[in-house]
Order: C-alpha cells, then structure tokens, then sequence
C-alpha cells in the first residue's frame, strides 16, 4: 500500500492516465483510471464524474464507444447539469455511426445544461459538426447529376451566379457539363482570365473568343505581345461583337492605340499601362467615340504642354485619370464637358460635383464649382497661382471639408474662400509653411472659418502668434490634431480650459508638451492624446511613445 495521503493518491493516478495516453500507451491509463476510481472510497477530493470522464476518454482511445457510453451516462446521472455527460454520450454514438442518436444527447443537454458552463460551447459546437456531417451524408447518398433532374431553365439561372473561373472549370466535368456550360452565361459573353497563373497564349485567346457568341465583357491581364496583337486584330471586327459594353485591361505594356475600343458602344473601359503612357489625345478619342459611356478610367496619362485639351461625353459619369511615375501631365489647360459626370480623379470641374480629390498635381489653374463639400490637395503645385482670368473664380458655399497639403498654398483657392459664405466649413486640414503662414492667418480670421468643428495643422510653428486666437474663437470646436509643434503646451491649455465644446486633443510629434496635461484634460471632459514617435534612444534604437 502506497504510504503517500490519500488526497494526492487519485490525482497522481489520474496524471498516470494523462501520461499514459499521450504515449499511446492506453492499456496502461486504462489501469491508472480504474485504480482512481477505487481509491476514491478513501478519497473524495476528486469528484466521481471527473474520474468517469477520463475512463470515458480512454474507452474512445481504444475504440470501446459501448463502454464508453455506459460510463457517459453514468455521468449524465450523477449531474444532469454538467455537459460533460452530454458531450460523451454523443461522442460515443457518433463513434458507433449512429448521429441520429448523438443528436439526441446533445440537444436534450443542450436543454439541461446552463450557460454559464464551461463546457457550454463546445456542446454548441459538436451540436453544429454532427448536423454539418449528417448534411453531407444526406446529399451524398442522394446525389444526382443537376443536368439530368433539373429544368434546363434552373440550370442556366445556377451557373449564371457562379463566377467565371467556376464556369471553365465545369467544362472539364463532362461533355454534357461541357455543351450545356459553354453555351450559357457567364462564357458565351465573357472574355476574361482570372487568376491566371501561366502565360496567355493566342491559341488560349481563340478559344476564348471562340465560346463568346454575344461579348459583352472583356477582362484582360497582362498579355503578351502576340495575344494582344490577335485580340487587336479580333477587334477590329466589331460587326461579330455588337454587344461589347465592357472593357477592362490591366497591367497593359504599352497603350492599346492600335485597340479600336472607340468602335463600340461601351458603358465601361478601364486601362491600365504597365511600362508606357496614356496619351491624353487617345484618351479625347474614346470618350469622343463611345457615346453611351458611363465609367472611364486610365492610368498613366500623359499630356503635352503648349494645348489645350477638351475632354466631352454626354453620358460619363465616373472618370478617372490617374498620372505620376514616367507619366508627365503639363497640359496648359484641360477643360471638361461632361453633364453627366459624378465622380472625377485627377480633376473635376462638373456643376454637381461633391467630393473633390488632388494628388500629386502640376497644373496651371484649376477653377472649382459651387458644388463641392469635400476638397483635398495634396502634394499639388498650380504654375499660376492667382486666379485665370478665362476660368471663372466661384465661392465655395457649400464646402464642409477642406484639406491643404501642399507646398505652395494655392491663392485661387484662397480668393474662392473669401467670396465664400459662413456657416458650413466644419473639418479644416492643412499643412503650414513659411509660404503659406499669412494666408492661413488670414484665413483663421474670416468668420467663414469660425464654423469649424474638427482642425489639424502640421507644423503650426510657422503660424504666427496673431493667428492662435482666432482658434479659440471657433466655438463649435470639438476637435484638434498638432503636428510637428514645438512650444504649444500654454495654447493648448488654454484652449481646453475655454474651448466648451472641444472633447479631444491630439499632439504628434509635440515633444515639449508636459504628460500632465493628461488627467488635467481629463477632469474638463477633454480626451488628449500624445504620441511621440521616432525619438532617438541610447544604443542607436528608436522609440515609440504612446500616453
């Protein structure tokens, strides 16, 4: 007999078992199990389903689901509220292939069996993985060919909501797969290589092209340059694709200029080149040739300084003309007519424009509508700064957001802002400089500015000391963001002590800022965070500070 207490004597025996059936040595922990449960007459510190559960564990090791189940119930008994017995019990019939009766076990301890136990959700869990199995056998056992018990109707609708890749791939199931898949939508109207990992080669294109009875979409990666010299001269042919409504070409080597995408009555075209530039003029043309157009996007546009470039269509809606990296835009002047016309990357000059997008620009002048409530530059410099005479200058009145990153603050912008009524401004971004220092006072003190709601301003040192309390002024203040400040601690301050409205504060690269402006904030219902980032520390090694 053991001289160890009997209250570690059934916990070891039980750590035996653990250890016995990691080395797969079941026999083994079938020992230690047993022998726990009859050293439990003298020792109750570990309760009996306990014990049950791992003799349980060990029956289903050794594939005894009979044995198994008999103990499983035994601990259902002992406490009809823990879902250890559940569990179990439905283990163990699933193992004897029988899930009806599992199902059984787990939904009557699903009714039994509290929330709050721990093992509540694993008994959710084997709920949802016997109805997924008894769901697969079910349609496994009952499955049929859809083409041979299906409507041929409800066949044509099924494979219509499958994607394009999905529809090639049952080509290869079987040859009445095979006649009724290539007749139907989506691959009797569409051309396209989706995820393509090899090379497209023309002898791919023809048998592409040959299953597109009534093209109306084209989908194209990057092609060699014999596939795309085919898909030209396919093209070129518009008379066998009337339906054409779609082009879209990505990663493009050079421009399509030998495409004649102006032929066809498309609603889409999207091209992208990879290794050469859009000419603006190509650009005029398909807009010009395409008259029922709604969407047109080119990336890496290009236009010559010295013309004038007129871009029209009746219908566009969305158009985007994306330049930088080897695509250079120093055209004099652009201008638009296009009613139509929503959504404009690049430029816009459209009576119902809302949301207005500048980036990386280098433009003469642009004039901006009425219309506008929401206007970014960013990274843009206009060779005149003053406003054309030949371009009307027009109040912004319905602008609520404004952001100015750019090196050279824009003084038609500026001119636009004085003619513009107060009241709507709400958000105000904008990065300051020696150059654009005066105008941002001046503009801190219109009341067109005192709407504001939420203002950020990188590097607001160069703002002189005159332009700080027009911030205060702005009384419907409720957030501001400094950027690269140096002594700005006092202003701040006194901004949460009289600014009512104002709930938060952030401070980025503000290292003169004191941390106990923090709980100091706090206590006035101001949220302030500061965040200091590339600080050199000892050892060469940078650090990042978050409060």
């Amino acid at each position: 007999m053991s001289s160890e207490q009997p209250s570690t004597h059934v916990r070891r025996l039980l750590e035996d078992c653990l250890s016995a059936a990691r080395k797969h040595d079941y026999t083994l922990a079938l020992t230690a199990v047993n022998d726990a449960l009859r050293a439990r007459d003298s020792d109750k510190t570990v309760s009996l389903i306990n014990i049950l559960d791992h003799r349980v564990a060990v029956y289903l090791r050794m594939d005894l689901p009979d044995q198994a189940l008999k103990d499983a119930k035994a601990m259902i008994r002992l406490d009809p509220k823990d879902a250890r017995g559940y569990i179990r019990s439905g283990i163990a019939e699933r193992r004897k292939n029988n899930k009806t009766a599992a199902m059984r076990y787990f939904e009557y301890g699903l009714k039994k069996v509290p929330k709050s136990d721990a093992n509540h959700a694993l008994l959710v869990k084997e709920i949802k993985e016997t109805t997924e199995q008894i769901r697969l056998e079910v349609v496994l056992s009952q499955a049929q060919d859809p083409l041979s018990v299906l409507p041929f109707e409800v066949v044509e609708l099924v494979l219509s909501f499958l994607d394009y890749r999905s529809n090639v791939r049952l080509l290869r199931v079987s040859r009445s797969w095979n006649k009724i898949v290539k007749s139907s939508r989506p691959l009797i109207e569409t051309l396209a290589f989706p995820n393509s990992t090899k090379q497209i080669t023309p002898r791919a294109l023809v048998a592409a092209l040959g299953r597109c009875r009534t093209l109306k979409t084209v989908k194209l990666p990057q092609l060699p340059g014999t596939t795309a010299d085919y898909l030209g001269r396919a093209l070129t042919h518009s008379e066998r694709y009337p339906t054409l409504q779609h082009f879209e070409w990505r990663s493009a080597e050079r421009y399509p200029k030998w495409l004649p995408i102006s032929q066809y009555d498309l609603r889409v075209v999207i091209v992208e080149c990879s290794r050469a530039v859009i000419p603006i003029e190509w650009v005029h043309a398909v807009l010009r040739g395409c008259k029922s157009l709604d969407t047109a996007k080119f990336k890496h546009v290009s236009g010559p300084s010295g013309i004038d470039i007129q871009l029209r269509s009746d219908s566009l809606r969305e158009l985007e003309l994306h330049s930088g990296g080897s695509a250079y835009f120093d055209s004099d002047r652009i201008s638009f007519d296009c009613p139509q016309l929503r959504v404009l990357s690049y430029l816009r000059h459209m009576t119902k424009l809302r949301n207005f997008h500048l980036i990386d620009a280098r433009l003469p002048s642009i004039a901006l509508p009425t219309s506008p409530r929401q206007v970014q530059l960013v990274s843009c410099f206009f060779l005149v700064q003053s406003s054309v005479p030949e371009l009307p200058l027009t109040p912004l009145n319905e602008l609520e957001e404004l952001q100015v990153d750019c090196d050279v603050f824009p003084l038609f912008l500026l001119q636009s802002i004085q003619q513009s009524l107060p009241g709507n401004l709400l958000k105000f971004s904008v990065t300051a400089n020696d150059q654009s220092a005066g105008h941002l006072t001046r503009i801190m003190s219109m009341p067109w500015f005192q709407s504001l709601k939420s203002l950020r301003i990188i590097n607001p040192d160069f703002i002189s000391v005159d332009g700080f309390p027009y911030i205060k002024s702005c009384l419907a203040l409720e957030e501001l963001r400094l950027e690269q400040a140096g002594s700005i601690g006092a202003f701040v301050s006194d901004l949460i002590r009289e600014a009512a409205q104002l709930r938060r504060v952030t401070l980025l690269h503000c290292p003169n800022v004191a941390r106990d402006i923090i709980p100091w904030a706090k206590e006035r219902g101001v949220e302030v965070e500061i965040h200091q980032r590339d600080i050199p520390a000892a050892g060469g090694r940078r650090v990042v500070e978050t409060y």
